[in-house]
């Protein structure tokens, strides 16, 4: 695995988790970060886990948890969203465990307004081998703050899922954290200038338990487990009071500006060479 040097600093790290919402964050009105922001993302949390599978191989689990404040009007088209999947044939991705809430202060107190998962989620097959899964938050006003996760679980190992760190409006907190055993050889690409508030990496020891089916007899077929045993890698990489990234005067694509980590598969070694 090809990384850039490490480096790990000791500071206080904000404890985010979903639901964990107060009167007093609803009632805030700017953030010095940027006083005329119309939104402000105050967490963007991702992490990929490694998972061995009933495939005979292993699987990428991704988890997303956002959390974002809308202060204007001009801003309500964060309340959408749009989750990509990829897609080969009959096999896709899958996504699970979404949940998103919304919350407004009324009369002094806090309302949540959860989105109807059944009924509020809608499926489109936008190419070949691309679908997106998306929803608009509940309720929405000025003030709101909106708040979703989910889990994305994929056997399309060159998928490993990219990070932004910046976007077109201010974020207090963004993290993304990624396990990797031995046996997955995975390129950094880094884009952006803009300094971590944390890098750093942790080695240990890992077991990942895959399950596979074998033909006996008469047709007739069994379920054996295997469990591999190897070093695995722990990433971590965050960057607080992130400015948003503004469109200037002859700018091709703020894509190409943003802060972000991609990673490319560059190979298997050993027990999946």
């Amino acid at each position: 695995l090809s990384f850039a040097a490490i480096t790990c600093f000791s500071q206080d790290i904000p404890s985010i988790k979903f639901g964990k919402v107060g009167e007093a964050d609803l009632a805030k009105k700017v953030y010095a970060i940027d006083t005329g922001a119309a939104a402000v993302v105050l967490a963007d949390i991702g992490s990929t886990q490694v998972k061995g599978n009933d495939k005979s191989g292993v699987s990428l689990e991704f988890k997303h948890h956002k959390r974002i404040h809308i202060l204007r009007t001009n801003a309500y088209d964060l309340a959408t969203i749009e989750i990509p999947l990829y897609k080969d044939g009959d096999r896709e991705e899958k996504l699970s465990d979404l949940k998103a809430t919304t919350y407004n202060l009324e009369n002094g107190k806090m309302v949540e307004t959860k989105l109807n998962i059944k009924t509020g989620v809608f499926k489109d097959k936008i190419y070949k081998n691309n679908v997106i899964h998306k929803f608009a938050f509940p309720n929405v006003k000025e003030g709101s703050i909106i708040e979703f996760e989910y889990k994305l679980t994929s056997e399309f190992l060159f998928n490993a899922q990219p990070w932004n760190f910046q976007g077109q409006i201010p974020r207090l907190w963004t993290q993304y954290t990624i396990s990797l055993p031995q046996f997955l050889d995975y390129m950094l690409i880094e884009q952006g200038n803009l300094p971590y508030y944390l890098n750093d990496r942790k080695d240990r020891e890992g077991d990942y338990m895959i399950e596979f089916t074998k033909e006996v007899y008469g047709g007739k077929t069994v379920t054996e487990r295997g469990d591999i045993t190897c070093a695995v890698s722990d990433f971590r990489w965050a960057m607080k009071d992130v400015p948003a990234l503004k469109e200037e005067p002859y700018t091709s694509s703020l894509d190409n500006f943003i802060s972000k980590l991609e990673f490319q598969l560059a190979g298997y070694l050993p027990p999946f060479q």
